[in-house]
């Protein structure tokens, strides 16, 4: 990664334009975000994927839904504009007291049928409205990303924030490459990049090494 990020615009493949490519940049959960391009034939294929992610668990386009997630800009802006929209944006990087009160009140304001996003901050959310003894209406689905999701976390978001927890496996640069469906099963998606599944170097035969190309 600190080599894509001191080489900059010299990665990118001379077979394109600078300005055919969308500029994408990782959530940064493991630190700084990384910035890197795609195709839009590469945009759209990686939407469509996500959108039968999310109508294994029931949710159509034009549902409303909120996304915890590493945000670089404030999002007030595009969260007064949720009404119209259906998209409530939180920054998982800021989930003190204060925060969490306001996005009570943004996903009340516009309650998401799912919340999606990083399982810690959704987490936090979770024990937010547990101690603060409040609700949000009509959440179908919470589907967690980005890091490892504990049962404990699974059981504490269910109870408290409501709908049914699931499991989705993927990342910027690759979206979706996994996704658990209501039933707890994960479905592999094939079509958005390839998964081996190698044993790891101590010969260890319960734990695999994941590599996706």
């Amino acid at each position: 990664k600190s080599i894509i990020r001191e080489q900059g615009d010299r990665m990118i493949s001379s077979t394109f334009r600078r300005d055919e490519l969308k500029e994408r940049r990782t959530g940064g959960s493991t630190g700084e975000p990384l910035r890197f391009f795609i195709t839009r034939k590469e945009f759209e294929e990686q939407i469509g994927v996500c959108l039968r992610a999310n109508a294994l668990v029931g949710i159509r386009p034009g549902d409303p839904m909120a996304k915890v997630w590493g945000y670089d800009e404030d999002m007030t802006l595009a969260n007064a504009f949720s009404p119209v929209t259906g998209r409530v944006y939180l920054d998982a990087f800021h989930t003190d007291g204060a925060e969490l009160e306001r996005w009570v009140r943004w996903l009340n304001r516009v309650p998401p049928k799912m919340i999606y996003g990083y399982t810690t901050a959704i987490h936090q959310l979770a024990q937010h409205l547990r101690d603060t003894r409040q609700s949000i209406p009509g959440v179908r689905v919470v589907a967690t990303t980005a890091e490892k999701l504990f049962e404990e976390q699974r059981a504490t978001i269910e109870r408290f924030i409501g709908g049914t927890v699931v499991d989705m496996y993927g990342c910027h640069e690759v979206p979706r490459l996994a996704s658990e469906c209501l039933h707890g099963r994960m479905h592999v998606a094939p079509d958005a990049a390839v998964i081996e599944f190698l044993p790891l170097d101590d010969g260890a035969q319960e734990t695999n090494r994941i590599i996706i190309s």
